[in-house]
Parts: C-alpha cells; sequence; structure tokens
C-alpha cells in the first residue's frame, strides 16, 4: 500500500457508464495510480445483490470458496477476496 506524503488535492469520484472515475482537481500526487485494484477495501467491497447472494448460498451451506467463485464469474471486473466472504459471514453470523 503507498502512503500520501503532502499530498494537497482534491479529487472528484463520478461514474461514466459502468466505471468510476477519480479526477484531481488540483494538487501533485506522490505516486501513480493502481492498475489493479485487487485488495483495495472500496473497490473489493459487496454490492447489495452480491451480498444477499452470499448470505442464500452460505445458509445453503455452500463453501465459501464457491461463493467467491459464483460472484467473480458473475461479474468478471469484480475484485473481491476470500477475506471480503469471510467478513461478511461473520459480520451476518452466517455458516
Amino acid at each position: 500500500m503507498e502512503r500520501l506524503v503532502d499530498c494537497f488535492a482534491v479529487m472528484i469520484l463520478f461514474s461514466v457508464g459502468d466505471e468510476c472515475k477519480v479526477e484531481v482537481v488540483c494538487g501533485v500526487h506522490n505516486h501513480h495510480s493502481a492498475e489493479y485494484l485487487e485488495g483495495h477495501s472500496y473497490a473489493g467491497r459487496l454490492s447489495k445483490e452480491e451480498n444477499n447472494l452470499l448470505m442464500d448460498m452460505s445458509k445453503s451451506l455452500v463453501r465459501p470458496k464457491d461463493i467467491l467463485y459464483t460472484i467473480k464469474r458473475r461479474d468478471g471486473k469484480n475484485v473481491t477476496t476470500m477475506k471480503t466472504i469471510y467478513n461478511a459471514r461473520h459480520k451476518s453470523r452466517v455458516g
């Protein structure tokens, strides 16, 4: 993970179609943006639909790795990790 040092910038987050874009209005960053967002908390979080699917599959005693496989198969751009699956199951106390 990269650190921001003396990063004075205003960032605007907006969506364009299916993609999410970040625009730096002013300032200079001391790092490059990540090319692949796996492991980043914002990009890896589950949508409401994915969370409902996870809960239904967990109640049916489906293994976490199979749940992750199903979620990733439904959305090729999904960067959710096993840790997110385990945390969501623990939060809802399922499985």
